[in-house]
């Protein structure tokens, strides 16, 4: 390939040739390096927010926990026994053996197996974290932590 030059004058009055190309634009390598860099940049957002969006199912699903908690101890109240199903308010009528409540976007509360009337676990489940569950047991006296895992 051929160069190109051309001459320019320098301060001192001389002719200096220089190459035609130093001072257009960038060249095919500069350009590589900036759509690696970033290419590494969009790849570690994408990574973060794929870890953040994961991690608000797991606080949802906590979150559900503890507030059916605080609805069963209230159900318990009124009932004086836990309920032995839980239904989205839209589905049913409460009574002593049925306890309204809409869990979260996604999220589904199931009672688990053990209840009684003084004491029920329930667990929290959600499709988009399969294998993961937060289960909580109520009793009237004292309070409880959902165990997430």
């Amino acid at each position: 390939m051929r160069k190109l030059w051309r001459k320019v004058s320098s301060k001192a009055g001389e002719s200096v040739l220089r190459p035609l190309r130093s001072e257009q634009g960038f060249t095919m390598i500069e350009l590589m390096v900036v759509v690696v860099v970033i290419a590494i940049l969009a790849a570690a957002v994408g990574f973060t927010s794929t870890k953040l969006i994961g991690k608000s199912v797991d606080d949802t699903m906590a979150s559900d926990a503890k507030t059916v908690h605080t609805a069963l101890t209230e159900h318990f109240v009124d009932w004086n026994r836990f309920p032995s199903t839980i239904a989205p308010t839209a589905g049913g009528t409460a009574s002593a053996t049925n306890m309204l409540f809409d869990a979260s976007d996604g999220n589904v509360i199931a009672v688990g197996t053990g209840s009684t009337s003084t004491q029920i676990t329930i667990n929290v489940t959600n499709p988009k974290h399969a294998g993961y569950t937060c289960s909580i047991t109520v009793r009237p006296s004292g309070t409880a932590k959902p165990v997430c895992a």
